[in-house]
């Protein structure tokens, strides 16, 4: 079980954390690389750290970290994704991501029935704040 603290961090890492700080707590990383952005990306077991110039941005995880969002596993049961968008209330879509900024997740696979994409993202506020003038509302309904 991966513990997601939505817009504190992940699993006693902070958002915000420097690339020691999460070395120190998680060990060295499988891989580092560099994304698009000229970010730095830490690669662990089903888990990727992204890194900004203010620290750990955004955590990725897939499905086998069984993440826990509240007690939630949306990436286990469609019945705990939907009570996270209820939660978040201003569920977004965008690029196939729904965007609860509210609670700083991304959740993808699950509102499509797309196992191939189920993913979910845990990120520092704003993260996605470029985005919102190209995200659509998400309902309920449509997943």
């Amino acid at each position: 079980m991966l513990d997601i603290q939505p817009n504190v961090g992940v699993a006693g890492l902070n958002f915000g954390a420097s690339l020691d700080e999460v070395q120190q707590r998680w060990g060295k990383p499988i891989s580092t690389a560099q994304n698009r952005s000229g970010e730095t990306v830490f690669a662990y077991p089903d888990i990727q750290l992204t890194f900004d110039d203010a620290g750990l941005a955004e955590v990725g995880v897939a499905p086998q970290a069984d993440p826990v969002v509240d007690g939630a596993r949306p990436l286990s049961s469609k019945a705990d994704f939907e009570r996270l968008v209820r939660d978040d209330g201003q569920a977004q879509q965008v690029f196939g991501f729904i965007v609860l900024e509210t609670l700083g997740l991304t959740i993808t696979g699950v509102h499509d029935g797309d196992t191939e994409q189920l993913a979910l993202t845990a990120f520092r506020t704003g993260r996605w704040a470029r985005l919102r003038d190209q995200m659509t509302p998400f309902q309920i309904s449509q997943s």
